[in-house]
């Protein structure tokens, strides 16, 4: 199979959120070009050698977020990004939403809400520190 590399980690993150973010930075890359077709689910499943059930869900939560598009019959297709007002592509917001993904999950592994993380980061953000919260 002539796909790109998507390599799984044994990090305590979702097998689908890894699969997801992969995907998603393939196609932020134009690794995966608009209008490619991806694998069926069982030869994504088997080139990855898990189970087609973190393959299915990380499909549709790219399909929810309106980078593929499932058509019936026919298979899973990369959607043609809409040129955002500044004329570029919507690579900014994959980038921002992959690494929102990966904090909330690397939180969530240590035991820490999601919305700490927030508040930290609004911090960073308006220069303020913790306490002043």
């Amino acid at each position: 199979m002539d796909f790109p590399t998507i390599t799984l980690a044994s990090t305590g993150e979702p097998l689908y959120i890894q699969i997801a973010n992969q995907l998603r930075s393939l196609v932020a890359t134009g690794t995966l070009a608009p209008g490619s077709q991806l694998p069926t689910i069982r030869k994504l499943s088997l080139f990855l050698a898990v189970n087609s059930d973190p393959v299915i869900k990380a499909i549709h939560l790219l399909a929810r977020e309106g980078l593929l598009d499932i058509q019936r019959g026919r298979g899973t297709f990369v959607i043609d990004p809409l040129p955002d007002q500044s004329g570029n592509l919507r690579k900014r917001e994959l980038i921002s939403r992959e690494i929102a993904e990966e904090t909330v999950s690397k939180a969530r592994t240590r035991g820490v809400a999601p919305e700490d993380v927030v508040l930290e980061i609004q911090s960073i953000i308006t220069g303020s520190t913790s306490d002043e919260h």
